[in-house]
């Protein structure tokens, strides 16, 4: 059993690029949008040192759950072909025999 393998990416089939365009075009509004919470947070709670490191607690770890929650997503689907909806993502040639 393979834990870390990649697809073979056809990049001149339009509808494979355009579904690695939007997952990492998801990623990133994901990584934007932890940077965004991280910063408020940060702002907000500046001036009371004990309620930002509380502040900076809870958000840490729902920001990384929300910043990683695509990119494993992602891996999950990549790596296990028998996901079901494995299909979604790509379709594999499928093994005929002779």
């Amino acid at each position: 059993m393979t834990f870390f393998s990649f697809p073979s990416l056809p990049f001149s089939r339009p509808t494979v690029r355009a579904r690695w365009t939007f997952l990492l075009r998801l990623e990133l509004h994901f990584t934007i949008l932890e940077l965004q919470i991280i910063e408020g947070c940060r702002s907000l709670c500046a001036h009371q040192f004990g309620f930002f490191l509380t502040c900076n607690l809870i958000f840490s770890g729902f920001v990384t759950l929300l910043a990683t929650f695509p990119s494993s997503l992602c891996f999950f689907f990549h790596v296990h072909p028998f996901f079901p909806f494995h299909s979604l993502l790509f379709k594999l040639p499928s093994k005929r025999r002779a």
